[in-house]
């Protein structure tokens, strides 16, 4: 699966699921990840090289991704912006808007000692 597949059907429901639930944005992928392990959804978010959330207002947050880059180091990048929507009480809700971004030629480092 691509980035931006697993944005959609991996971590969009889980960032409703966080806004309902704590009725506030995550501030970053580990409060994310803590919370998706705290309901026992598992969440790989190993296929990004950065993925930041910048909360808006309390019905709106971007995030920003980049995926792990390819084997030439060049990295498909976006933003989401999602915004939190209670009109419509049958589906989850969130209106997304996701935007490409140029690709970035980035630089693996490793922070690991071993």
């Amino acid at each position: 699966m691509e980035p931006k597949g697993k944005l959609l059907e991996e971590i969009l429901p889980m960032l409703g699921a966080f806004r309902m639930e704590k009725n506030k944005w995550p501030l970053h992928a580990a409060e994310l990840q803590t919370f998706a392990f705290s309901v026992r959804k598992p969440l790989d978010l190993s296929w990004f090289h950065r993925l930041s959330f910048t909360p808006v207002s309390s019905s709106q947050l971007t995030v920003d991704f980049t995926a792990l880059p390819a084997e030439d180091l060049v990295a498909e990048r976006g933003r989401l912006e999602i915004r939190f929507n209670l009109e419509d009480p049958q589906t989850l809700p969130l209106k997304v808007k996701l935007t490409p971004l140029s690709s970035q030629k980035v630089e693996l480092k490793s922070f690991c000692a071993i």
